[in-house]
């Protein structure tokens, strides 16, 4: 495991492949192309398909701006890279393409960019699942332990910055809590 983040995220929902990771990819080529005067994000794949009923849109919208932003939900039938493709295109005054960038939502809010190689991540935690994490800290000292946090010497460094995700959270969670009670209807 590279991080403790990859079991819990806390992002834009209601999907993190359709609005986690399409919020990022925007994020992504907006600092890569901050010159452009207008922008358009194209979404094929399952993204065109459901990314209006998931907020696809209305994620991209929101980094890159809705008076300033096209996007286009293009549902023609075509082989894609993946089944949640999106390309942004940055434009000049005159509407002249001065960046085009194909991304990837491969899940978990995680992008890739189409012709770039996947940058190898040292394994920084010894654990696959959150089920060897939890078998690990009964075996080591109860379920509420941080020890496999410490124990290792490659983790020591990653310590901190687990430890305070894990507090950041918390308050996300209440607030979700607090926004999902305060509004009437069923859930299901």
């Amino acid at each position: 495991m590279h991080s403790l983040r990859e079991l819990y995220k806390i992002g834009r929902g209601p999907s993190s492949s359709h609005t986690m990771g399409p919020e990022r990819a925007a994020h992504d080529f907006l600092g890569r192309c901050p010159q452009a005067a207008r922008f358009r994000a194209v979404l094929f794949g399952s993204l065109a398909h459901t990314g209006k009923g998931h907020l696809t849109d209305v994620a991209i919208l929101s980094v890159l701006g809705e008076e300033r932003t096209e996007v286009i939900f293009d549902r023609s039938p075509k082989t894609l890279p993946h089944p949640n493709t999106m390309t942004f295109y940055g434009l000049d005054e005159e509407g002249k393409v001065l960046m085009e960038r194909t991304y990837l939502s491969v899940g978990g809010g995680i992008i890739r960019a189409v012709g770039e190689e996947e940058g190898e991540q040292k394994e920084v935690y010894p654990f696959r699942n959150f089920s060897e994490i939890k078998a690990y800290c009964e075996r080591e000292g109860g379920s509420g332990s941080m020890k496999p946090l410490t124990a290792s010497k490659t983790a020591s460094s990653a310590t901190f910055c687990a430890k305070s995700g894990i507090r950041c959270a918390r308050p996300s969670d209440r607030a979700c809590a607090k926004r999902a009670s305060s509004r009437a209807g069923s859930m299901s």
